[in-house]
């Protein structure tokens, strides 16, 4: 069975990609793919789960007029995660997971599988969201924020992450992604905001937005040398025509100059930047791309700007 979860991506395993910036646009796009294997899954009376579980927001077979439920629900909370994501789970953990129910319809030819994610909170929520999507889709009014793609469509509302594919013949493939995550929606009765730290990101030219809240995510957007230089992190990624901006934030003005210090270190130490100088703010470099990355310090905020081409030699 397959949906649209990230794929496990370690440090080691970004180092071998390559040091390309953000990993690739592409990255972005193909991160949301990997395989759920549920055939083991724990039913979804399962004793484990609290009771307001994520199948009370599920929709029945009668809900969807034409679709029939091909098999019972599967759930899993906390650890169990591990058991049914092949590969793709560690990053739900890093932001912050409580449960998921999967759910598979049939009409004809056509499959719909729907995935719904109870996040440990709103931002966990909000940023397993980000990293899914791409603007590449087409927003879609579901929930506080949606995206539509030609076989899929991923929503966030509240502490919860939805994700519908639909595979197989199917001419309505639209209305029916988007009518099943609204009867979904329209049942979450929590709302929320996204992060404080995204409204930081200069509102000129932007055209993503990522959150990120640990060293997996930031190395499906960058990797900054070897190691975890950044620490537990809370961070914002921007996306421009030109450039990526990075923001961390960290509890206190002491703990953002050492971060940055580690930070260069850890860089310099990789052997894959090259030309550092000092800056007033920080330092700056060169990845192995060419691409010039500037990084400071404003307050207890570490601040990195990634050029998106790259820059002649002795520039």
């Amino acid at each position: 069975m397959t949906v649209r979860v990230c794929p496990r991506i370690t440090r080691t395993d970004a180092r071998q990609r390559g040091r390309s910036h953000v990993g690739r646009l592409a990255a972005w796009v193909l991160i949301a793919v990997a395989t759920l294997s549920l055939a083991d899954a724990p039913a979804a009376a399962d004793a484990k789960l609290e009771p307001r579980a994520v199948a009370e927001l599920m929709m029945s077979a009668i809900e969807l007029p034409g679709w029939t439920l091909a098999e019972p629900p599967r759930v899993a909370a906390g650890q169990d995660l591990f058991e049914l994501i092949d590969g793709g789970a560690e990053i739900y953990q890093e932001y912050g997971f409580k449960r998921v129910e999967s759910r598979r319809y049939e009409r004809g030819a056509a499959s719909l599988q729907i995935e719904l994610y109870q996040m440990a909170d709103v931002s966990a929520a909000y940023g397993i969201y980000s990293m899914m999507q791409s603007p590449r889709g087409t927003p879609v009014d579901v929930g506080q924020e949606a995206r539509l793609f030609r076989d899929y469509l991923m929503f966030w509302q509240g502490d919860f992450y939805a994700s519908l594919t639909l595979t197989g013949e199917d001419a309505n493939a639209a209305q029916a992604l988007t009518e099943a995550a609204r009867t979904i929606a329209a049942r979450i009765t929590t709302v929320g905001e996204r992060p404080a730290i995204m409204r930081w990101l200069p509102e000129a030219g932007l055209q993503d937005g990522k959150y990120l809240r640990g060293p997996i995510a930031l190395s499906n957007v960058y990797v900054f040398g070897a190691g975890d230089a950044f620490g537990a992190i809370e961070a914002a990624c921007g996306v421009y025509a030109d450039r990526r901006e990075f923001i961390f934030s960290y509890p206190r003005d002491e703990a953002a100059s050492a971060r940055l210090a580690g930070v260069r270190e850890a860089m310099m130490n990789d052997g894959a930047y090259r030309g550092f100088a000092q800056t007033p703010e920080g330092f700056e470099c060169r990845d192995a791309d060419g691409r010039r990355i500037v990084a400071g310090r404003d307050g207890s905020r570490l601040l990195v700007r990634v050029q998106e081409t790259a820059i002649e030699a002795g520039r």
